[in-house]
């Protein structure tokens, strides 16, 4: 069972927002609840919520929770809530 949505901040929600708009691949680090670390790599195609729980949908299908998130690009993705 997946741990409790905890929602990314607006900023860092912008900065997804605004790659998926301009078409730029991005390289996403995932955390897992398992603790598995692992990297998506491609375009942002849009964003979905369901229950109270945001993804963003990769262009080639993948679905990413947004709080699993830990680096964009390389940098931290420190989620300091809105």
């Amino acid at each position: 069972m997946s741990m409790k949505y905890t929602p990314i901040n607006c900023d860092l929600y912008d900065v997804l927002e605004a790659a998926a708009t301009l078409k730029d691949n991005v390289r996403l680090t995932i955390k897992e609840d398992t603790g598995a670390i692992h990297q998506v790599v491609g375009l942002i195609k849009t964003f979905t919520a369901h229950e109270g729980v945001e993804h963003l949908i990769m262009e080639d299908g993948t679905r990413v929770r947004l709080d699993k998130i830990t680096h964009l690009n390389g940098e931290p993705f420190v989620n300091n809530q809105c």
